[in-house]
């Protein structure tokens, strides 16, 4: 009848309307809408990368824990031994080392630099997540203290995972494999 009638017609008009926006020209920045992801968010993640591995290099010298029974506070670099004979390691110089390998590996523009670099952020977000885990733990309730640099090591090994996971292809020649 005739509601069936204008209903087709009103679904024919949005119909319509959509298949005009395929014809849309580019935008003033340059891109199809759409295309955000594939152009410039990995330009927006390399840089972000580089940055985020220089001040996970600098949260490595901030106060990370602070142990009330022995009264000290320690830090990536600074960590004494307990006199139960535990000790920590200093983590500041592993993720110190991976770090400075990773930053040189986000500037290499080769497609086994991007593997490698995949590899080294993943061991570097295991090991920020174990540093976390051994730094923190205590026997009793309010006998460590956590600071801010223990939680940067989290934030910042997460941050830099996600932007090596989408690295700044550029001219990097792709062979296809048929």
């Amino acid at each position: 009848g005739p509601l069936a009638e204008w209903l087709g017609k009103a679904l024919q008009k949005l119909l319509q309307r959509f298949e005009s926006a395929r014809d849309l020209p580019k935008n003033r920045l340059g891109y199809k809408p759409g295309r955000f992801n594939l152009i410039i968010m990995p330009k927006i993640l390399h840089y972000i990368g580089l940055i985020v591995c220089l001040a996970f290099i600098g949260t490595c010298f901030l106060p990370w824990v602070h142990y009330n029974n022995i009264n000290e506070t320690f830090s990536g670099f600074h960590v004494t031994k307990f006199a139960t004979g535990n000790y920590y390691g200093k983590a500041g110089k592993l993720i110190s080392i991976f770090c400075s390998i990773i930053f040189i590996l986000i500037l290499i523009p080769k497609l086994w630099a991007k593997r490698l670099n995949l590899f080294m952020a993943a061991f570097l977000f295991a090991y920020a997540i174990r540093t976390y885990i051994i730094f923190t733990s205590a026997l009793f309730e309010g006998e460590v203290e956590k600071k801010i640099g223990i939680y940067l090591v989290l934030i910042l090994s997460s941050i830099l995972m996600v932007c090596v996971c989408f690295p700044k292809m550029g001219d990097i020649p792709v062979k296809n494999k048929k």
